[in-house]
């Protein structure tokens, strides 16, 4: 069976006859180290993934923006710290966090 890396089919504006097909292990490679350039065709890094979604993006400003769109975040930590974001999968988690790191009036 063969797959697509659909992280490259949609950075990449690739139509599925164009893009690359992978085995599991091969994807899975890709993934974690990317491809070498051949020929015409660039070299692709690593793909980094959603730590929440377990879904893979092109590039770590594609991921920042899904993680932005897509998670919540800590708008006390993130503002003092913008180069290391923090981001939470629940509701529930993020109010763990406020109660844990920050003062949270509970009236």
């Amino acid at each position: 069976k063969l797959y697509l890396c659909f992280a490259c089919v949609n950075a990449r504006k690739q139509s599925a006859e164009e893009a690359e097909l992978y085995t599991r292990r091969a994807l899975e490679h890709h993934f974690k180290y990317g491809t070498e350039a051949r020929g015409n065709e660039p070299a692709i890094a690593p793909h980094p993934h959603c730590q929440f979604c377990k879904e893979p993006y092109f590039s770590k400003d594609e991921l920042f923006a899904h993680m932005e769109s897509a998670h919540l975040q800590c708008a006390f930590c993130n503002r003092h710290n913008q180069a290391k974001r923090i981001y939470f999968r629940t509701r529930k988690a993020l109010r763990s966090h406020y109660e844990d790191e920050h003062f949270l009036c509970k009236e």
